[in-house]
């Protein structure tokens, strides 16, 4: 078979994959401070996908890799400061997975993407399968080639991994396999194959959150769609400090001062803020 012929074959599987697969245009969005916003997965990512070994996190190995479980106490108890806002996040978590058929995880190989075991899942049910083929372009190891699972060690991998650093080898998820407590779903950074590994083995970790961080300061403090008095409620009890505010609060509160009719953001959240909110409420001013 000639190279010309081995590449349309391989790009008519990963063709027929993406068709398989829930409509998506993908794009990534730079919101600065070292964090990426991925609008299909509706997730953001550090840009430092080693930041563990960046920062020298414990219970990190030589090359970079951890325990599920002291990955998973890692991303749980990361705080990790926003230079642009200002702000500390710190509900990181480690990606996930839900089975590409919307009903139940299929563990049979495929090298079509049709299951949640094997090469070229597009499907965004699987967050790090659909970064690797998708936002990040990379190629399977193996695809259907003359109806033969075919291995092409010279095209696997990711050509240009930007705007992130760090990616390496098989990432940790979150997800266990069903019926078998001890083992968690991988995928293979470098060669796009999602399987599964006992998690007394050590492996990458990629830290990822739900949500965009670049929140406009809209006022919406319950997340519920709109400005009403619920929001003003929620502003005065963090004011008399009766509940703690969020991150999210934090950044969607801060609409005071108005510039020429829109928030201009002083990175507080006051009675001014309040006094705003409250005339939004009125109609006495609009603003997204």
């Amino acid at each position: 078979m000639t190279p010309r012929l081995r590449k349309i074959i391989t790009a008519t599987t990963i063709l027929a994959s993406l068709l398989l697969a829930p409509p998506a245009s993908a794009e990534l969005h730079d919101r600065g401070g070292g964090l990426i916003y991925d609008d299909v997965l509706d997730v953001t990512w550090l840009q430092d996908a080693a930041l563990q070994v960046t920062t020298n996190a414990p219970n990190v190995d030589a090359n970079g890799k951890m325990l599920w479980l002291d990955a998973m106490d890692w991303v749980e108890t990361l705080v990790y400061h926003d230079s642009v806002r200002n702000v500390d996040w710190d509900d990181w978590r480690l990606p996930k997975m839900l089975p590409v058929n919307d009903v139940a995880f299929d563990l049979t190989y495929s090298c079509e993407g049709l299951t949640d075991n094997g090469y070229n899942i597009t499907n965004p049910a699987s967050e790090l399968s659909y970064m690797y083929h998708v936002n990040l372009g990379g190629v399977s190891l193996v695809s259907k080639v003359e109806n033969e699972c075919t291995p092409d060690f010279g095209a696997a991998g990711i050509d240009d991994p930007s705007p992130f650093t760090g990616i390496s080898g098989g990432v940790w998820t979150q997800t266990p396999v069903p019926s078998m407590p001890d083992y968690f779903f991988i995928l293979g950074m470098g060669n796009g194959h999602q399987n599964w590994f006992e998690k007394t083995t050590v492996h990458h970790v990629w830290a990822v959150r739900d949500g965009d961080v670049a929140l406009a300061p809209d006022g919406d403090l319950n997340d519920d769609g709109q400005v009403n008095a619920g929001d003003l409620l929620i502003g005065f009890q963090i004011l008399q400090g009766r509940i703690t505010a969020t991150t999210e609060q934090l950044l969607r509160g801060d609409v005071a001062p108005l510039v020429n009719g829109s928030p201009a953001p002083d990175g507080t959240l006051t009675l001014g803020d309040i006094g705003v909110l409250q005339r939004k409420i009125q109609g006495l001013v609009s603003f997204p």
